[in-house]
Formats: C-alpha cells, sequence, structure tokens
C-alpha cells in the first residue's frame, strides 16, 4: 500500500461508515413499513368480522331481509377486500420508494469514492512520470562520458561531430572523434519545453 492508497483509505472510511448508516436505516424503515401494514391489515379483518357478526341484527333491526340482506353482506365482503388491497398497495409503493431513495444514497457514496480513486491514480501516475524523468543540467558545459570522467578536456578536443535528441525538457547533444567514436554528452535546457518534439540531427563542434 503506498502513499495514494492511504490518502484514499482515509477518504474512504467516513464514506463507508455512512454506507453502513444507511444500510442498517434501510432494513429499520423496510421492516416498521411491514408491521405497520401487518397491524391495519389485522385491524381491518377484525373489523371485517365484527361488521359481518353484526350485520344480521342491524338489517333486522331496520326491517331488511331477504335479497337486500344478502346484498349488504356482499358489499360488506367487497369492501374489506378493497381495503386489503388498498393497504398492499400502500406497502409496495412505500418499499419501492424506500429501496429507491437508498439506492440513490450509496449511488452517490460509490460516485464520490471512484471519482476520489481516479483523482489519485492521476497523481500517482504523474509522480510516477516524474520520477522516470532525469532531471537535466540546465548548464551547458555539463557533460557525462561513459567512461572515466577524467580528461574531459582531451575528449573535446577530439570532438569533431555530435548528434543532436530534443526532449521536452533539454536539447541532448552526443560528442564523436573522427571515427564515428562516441566521446561524451553535453545537455542544455529547452527553451521551447514540451513544444519542441524529439529530433535528431548531426553537427560540428563551436571552437
Amino acid at each position: 500500500m503506498d502513499y495514494y492508497d492511504e490518502l484514499f483509505r482515509a477518504f474512504a472510511a467516513p464514506l463507508e461508515q455512512q454506507k453502513k448508516k444507511l444500510a442498517a436505516a434501510y432494513e429499520r424503515e423496510r421492516e416498521q413499513f411491514k408491521e405497520d401494514n401487518a397491524k391495519q391489515l389485522q385491524q381491518a379483518f377484525l373489523r371485517n368480522k365484527i361488521e359481518t357478526r353484526d350485520l344480521p341484527g342491524l338489517l333486522s333491526s331496520l326491517g331488511y331481509h331477504g335479497g337486500l340482506a344478502e346484498t349488504a353482506a356482499a358489499d360488506l365482503s367487497r369492501r374489506y377486500s378493497g381495503n386489503r388491497e388498498r393497504l398492499n398497495q400502500q406497502l409496495d409503493k412505500a418499499l419501492s420508494e424506500l429501496t429507491l431513495r437508498n439506492r440513490e444514497d450509496i449511488g452517490n457514496i460509490e460516485a464520490k469514492l471512484s471519482a476520489k480513486r481516479a483523482e489519485l491514480n492521476a497523481g500517482r501516475l504523474l509522480s510516477q512520470m516524474k520520477a522516470e524523468t532525469p532531471d537535466m543540467p540546465k548548464a551547458s558545459t555539463s557533460s557525462r562520458s561513459p567512461g572515466n570522467s577524467s580528461g574531459g578536456g582531451s575528449q573535446k578536443s577530439k570532438a569533431v561531430g555530435y548528434t543532436t535528441v530534443t526532449t521536452p525538457y533539454a536539447v541532448i547533444r552526443r560528442w564523436y572523434d573522427k571515427n564515428g567514436k562516441f566521446l561524451f554528452e553535453t545537455y542544455e535546457e529547452n527553451p521551447a519545453a514540451a513544444k519542441t518534439p524529439s529530433s535528431a540531427g548531426f553537427g560540428t563542434p563551436s571552437r
């Protein structure tokens, strides 16, 4: 685990806790909706039982008999069925809205985590690119030889030509003797920076 992973862990910790709280709250509300629905259905059932039990006596006291009494009983049964259906539809709607809201809340947290991870990954990549790019000396007199660094003056006196490579950071000249043997390199800061594409050429040393 590197520095950027540690940063992400610190950022994600409170959001992960928030996700757990949202999940727990979702389960509590879900069970509460179901419990309320069960109570309402039980109340509707008991009310229907009482009304069905008392219906004949009520109709008789009002002087209703025969077909009218049967119609009233059928209406009472239909009303009970309608109440059950309405209560179940309300439960389905409440659970659906609860689930949708929970998914949106979790989705917002996941989006924040993904955005932060992408940001840190980009930072890690940029850091790696900088680390892999060598720092070029700014002074044009600096040089590097593949062998012993002593005898730089004699090497320069032997140089008759060079090739040039331009990078986004520096202009590199690779010097050769008259036999084409590599002697040393010199570096100059690239004045055009990243605007100058890599190129190669051949020149002669200035005297």
